[in-house]
């Protein structure tokens, strides 16, 4: 049982699109301990295949409190998980953060 699901994992990481996690070794993630960091990449970057993936395997619940937590989060990804989470913006870490270190130029 145990053996199931570690073999399970790590087919979930593999079943992402590659090209998300360009810059790390994808054998060094671990799909719980890293969990902030595989959503993150998945909401700025992925297809709509990867979001379903991630939205499976973790909660909408679980994939909303790990990204009320991380310090930075495209707006059009905040956005977004605000809407598929029903949270307020103003919840997000990443949004009040934001306001108190504003950029000199917006691109």
């Amino acid at each position: 049982m145990i053996e199931n699901l570690t073999t399970k994992k790590k087919t979930r990481i593999k079943d992402l699109s590659n090209y998300i996690f360009w810059d790390i070794d994808v054998n060094e993630l671990d799909i719980d301990r890293d969990r902030q960091f595989i959503i993150k990449r998945v909401l700025e970057y992925g297809k709509l295949e990867d979001w379903m993936l991630i939205k499976e395997y973790y909660s909408i619940d679980v994939i909303g409190q790990e990204m009320q937590e991380t310090r930075s989060l495209e707006p059009m990804s905040l956005s977004f998980v605000s809407m598929v989470t029903g949270l307020k913006k103003e919840s997000f870490r990443c949004y009040t953060m934001k306001q108190f270190y504003p950029r000199h130029w917006d691109f």
